[in-house]
């Protein structure tokens, strides 16, 4: 994670530095990791991707939600 956003860390309960400058699968639990690397590898190539899932707030517990990575290729 170059850098984070304040709504993914408030999500999980997590504080910018033990996020940033750290590899993906160092800041997900492996299963969680497992799972969304297919979709991580497409947006790497530049494909949007959109999925749904179950997450766990930090504080109101699990949740539905839809995920897009939406790579922005002009970077």
């Amino acid at each position: 994670f170059p850098v984070t956003n304040k709504n993914y860390l408030s999500w999980f309960g997590k504080k910018a530095e033990n996020v940033e400058g750290k590899l993906v699968e160092e800041v997900m639990d492996k299963e969680d990791f497992a799972f969304r690397r297919p979709y991580m590898e497409k947006a790497l190539r530049g494909e949007k991707v959109k999925f749904t899932t179950v997450m766990k707030h930090v504080e109101l517990g699990e949740r539905d939600v839809e995920q897009i990575y939406n790579p922005d290729v002009g970077c």
